[in-house]
C-alpha cells in the first residue's frame, strides 16, 4: 500500500471507524491481524508483500488466535474506537481506543499500525505510550535504530528524506520540480510520489510545455490530483477480468476504471488476491507431487533402458553355446577359453571362455540358460518400460492441467485424480469443508446450436468419451501434445461445427500458444480405452485431420 493510497485509506477510516466497537481478535496467515468489530472487519495485512489496512463487512481469512492476538483480545475486547488519524508523512495510522475495567475505571489504549513493508508492525500502547505488545518484537541485535518491546517507550520509525507533496504549498512545490533535470525525475528522488502517480502526471502534462510554464503547469495537475484524492474515491482497473489494482484517484493513462467508495473496491481487489493466493498455493502443492513422481518415473525408465541395453547381449550367450556344441569334439580337456572359427562369420575368429570345473557341454547348457533368462527379461522390460512411458504421459498431462487450471474446483479434481493413484493422501479436514461440486468436463454450445463436450481432466475425458456420447459422435484431440477429449454430440455435424469443435480442442490443449495446430477427429467407436492404463489414455483409427487456430469461437457458448 503506496504514501498516497494509504493517505486516503487512513481518511476514509477516520470516517467509519470512531464509536464501533471491538468483538474479537484474531491472526491470519501470512502474518496478519484481525479485528472484528461492530458492523465491520478491520485487517491489518503485515506481510511484505501485501501491507495494508483494509476495512471489510466479514471476514473471509483463515483465522488463528496466536499469543498477539490473544492478548489483543484480553486488552481491547469491548473497547469503542475513538479518534483514528494518520502520522503526517508517513504510513503509520494510529487508533485510540477507551473501555472501562471491572470496576468502571476509565482506561486508554493506542494501536499503532506501522505499514512499511517487511518493516511493517501492529504495536498497541497504553496511556502512558509504553509497549504493551507488538506483532513483531524488535531487539537490540535485530535493529540498532529501536526496541520494541513490551516495558519500553514507543519510539517512531527512523524519519526518511523524502518530502510530503500533500503538505507543500505553491513555491515550496515548484522549487522541488527544479532540484534535478526533470520535473519528474525530482518528484521521483525527493518526494513521497508513487510510480503511477508520477506516469499519471507525465501523461497530463503531455508534450509540448518547456521551461516556467512546464513548472507551472505540473503545479496545477498535482492540484487536480489532490483534489480528486481528497473525494476518498477508488478506482479499480482490470486485466483480462480480473482485479489488478486500486487507486485513490482516477489514472487516464491506464484508461477507464470503475470508480467508487475506496474500501469497497479495496475489499474486492484483497479479495480476489487472496483467491488467488489460495488457488497458486493449491497449485504449487500438486506440482511438487506431479514432478516428483515424473522426475521418479524418468530415473526408472534410465535404470530400464541400461538394463535393456545389457539384456540385449543375450544373442551373444546363445551363440557361445552353439559354438561349444559344434566344436565340442575338438575341445580338450580342462581348457577354460577355446578360440576357433566362427561359424556365422565366415573368415572370422571367435573366442568362447569355459568356466572353470565344468565340461564344455555344461558350460553350453549354462549359456543357454542365460539366452532364455535374458530373452525373457528383455520381454518383462519392454512391458514395464511401456507401462512407465504411459504413466509418464499421464503424468505431463496432469502437470499441463495443474498448470493451466482456472480454478479450485479444477485443481480439487485433480487432486481427487491424485488421491485415486496413490500419489497424495485424502485430508480427512479437506472432505468436510468440500464445497460444491463442479462437472468433470464444460458444455458448450456451436453457433449452430450443437452440444460440444469439454473434459477438464482425465476422469472427465474418460467419462465424456465413454459415459457421455453416443458412437456415432465425433470425437477430438489435438495431436502429439496433452489436452482435453472434445465430443460433439451431432452424428451429422456440418462443416463449421466440425471447425468450432477442433478449435475448443486445440484451446484446451497444451498447444493452445501455438499459432496453428492440428486436431485429428473421428467416430467415437473409433476410440478405444488403452487396457491397464491411466484414465484418459486411448488409441484411435479412421481419423480425418483439420488445422485450426487454437480460440474459442465468437458464436460458442459456455452453459453454466
Amino acid at each position: 500500500m503506496d504514501y498516497f493510497l494509504f493517505r486516503s485509506a487512513a481518511k476514509a477510516l477516520a470516517s467509519v471507524l470512531p464509536g464501533v466497537k471491538v468483538r474479537q481478535v484474531f491472526q491470519t496467515k501470512p502474518l496478519g491481524v484481525v479485528l472484528e468489530l461492530v458492523g465491520g472487519v478491520l485487517y491489518f495485512a503485515l506481510d511484505p508483500c501485501r501491507a495494508g489496512i483494509y476495512w471489510f463487512k466479514e471476514t473471509a481469512v483463515p483465522k488463528e488466535r496466536y499469543h498477539f492476538a490473544r492478548y489483543l483480545e484480553t486488552m481491547l475486547k469491548g473497547a469503542v474506537l475513538g479518534k483514528v488519524f494518520q502520522v503526517p508523512g508517513e504510513r503509520i495510522l494510529r487508533l485510540e481506543l477507551t473501555k472501562r475495567d471491572l470496576v468502571g475505571r476509565r482506561e486508554a489504549y493506542t494501536l499503532v499500525a506501522e505499514i512499511m513493508g517487511r518493516h511493517s508492525n501492529l504495536i498497541l500502547l497504553n496511556a502512558e505510550g509504553k509497549i504493551l505488545e507488538a506483532a513483531k518484537r524488535i531487539y537490540r541485535d535485530m535493529s540498532r535504530v529501536r526496541e520494541v518491546l513490551p516495558g519500553r517507550s514507543y519510539t517512531p520509525p527512523p524519519p526518511h528524506n523524502r518530502v510530503d507533496p500533500f503538505a507543500l504549498n505553491r513555491e515550496a512545490f515548484l522549487e522541488l520540480l527544479t532540484r534535478d533535470t526533470a520535473p519528474i525525475k525530482s518528484l521521483a528522488r525527493y518526494a513521497l510520489f508513487p510510480p503511477y502517480a508520477l506516469k499519471e502526471m507525465e501523461y497530463r502534462l503531455g508534450d509540448g510545455t518547456d521551461g516556467p510554464a512546464l513548472l507551472l503547469r505540473c503545479w496545477e495537475i498535482w492540484c487536480s490530483m489532490v483534489e480528486q484524492m481528497e473525494e476518498c474515491k477508488g478506482y479499480l482497473y482490470r486485466r483480462d477480468g480480473r482485479p489488478e489494482g486500486v487507486y485513490p484517484l482516477p489514472l487516464k493513462h491506464l484508461g477507464e476504471g470503475e470508480e467508487g467508495p475506496l474500501l469497497p473496491l479495496l475489499e474486492v481487489l484483497v479479495r480476489d488476491r487472496w483467491k488467488r493466493e489460495v488457488l497458486e498455493g493449491h497449485r504449487s502443492r500438486l506440482l511438487k507431487v506431479v514432478r516428483k513422481e515424473l522426475k521418479k518415473v524418468g530415473k526408472i525408465l534410465a535404470i530400464l533402458e541400461q538394463e535393456e541395453g545389457e539384456a540385449r547381449a543375450a544373442k551373444r550367450f546363445k551363440k557361445w553355446g552353439d559354438i561349444l556344441l559344434i566344436y565340442i569334439s575338438r575341445i580338450p580337456p580342462g581348457a577354460e577359453e577355446i578360440e576357433v572359427e566362427d561359424p556365422y562369420q565366415t573368415g572370422e575368429k571367435v573366442k568362447v571362455p569355459i568356466p572353470r570345473g565344468i565340461t564344455p557341454s555344461q558350460a553350453a547348457q549354462g549359456y543357454f540358460r542365460c539366452y532364455s533368462k535374458l530373452k525373457r527379461k528383455i520381454q518383462a522390460l519392454a512391458t514395464r518400460k511401456k507401462e512407465l512411458e504411459a504413466k509418464r504421459e499421464h503424468l505431463k498431462e496432469l502437470e499441463w492441467l495443474l498448470e493451466s487450471a482456472r480454478s479450485l474446483g479444477e485443481l480439487k479434481a485433480i487432486r481427487e485424480e491424485l488421491v485415486a493413484e496413490g500419489l497424495i493422501k485424502r485430508d480427512k479436514k479437506e472432505v468436510e469443508t468440500e464445497g460444491p461440486k463442479v462437472l468433470p468436463y464444460r458444455i458448450f454450445r456451436s453457433s449452430r446450436g450443437s452440444t460440444i463436450l469439454v473434459g477438464r481432466h482425465p476422469r472427465g475425458n474418460e467419462e465424456v468419451t465413454f459415459k457421455r456420447s453416443d458412437r456415432r459422435d465425433l470425437w477430438f484431440h489435438v495431436r502429439s501434445y496433452p489436452g482435453a477429449h472434445v465430443i460433439l454430440r451431432n452424428p451429422r455435424p456440418d462443416p463449421q461445427d466440425i471447425q468450432e469443435a477442433a478449435a475448443l480442442a486445440a484451446c484446451f490443449s497444451k498447444a493452445n500458444q501455438s499459432p496453428a495446430v492440428e486436431v485429428d477427429y473421428t467416430q467415437r467407436r473409433h476410440v478405444r480405452k488403452i487396457p491397464k492404463a491411466a484414465p484418459g489414455l486411448v488409441t484411435y483409427n479412421h481419423f480425418s485431420t483439420i488445422r485450426v487456430v487454437p480460440h474459442i469461437p465468437s458464436g460458442v457458448k459456455e452453459d453454466g
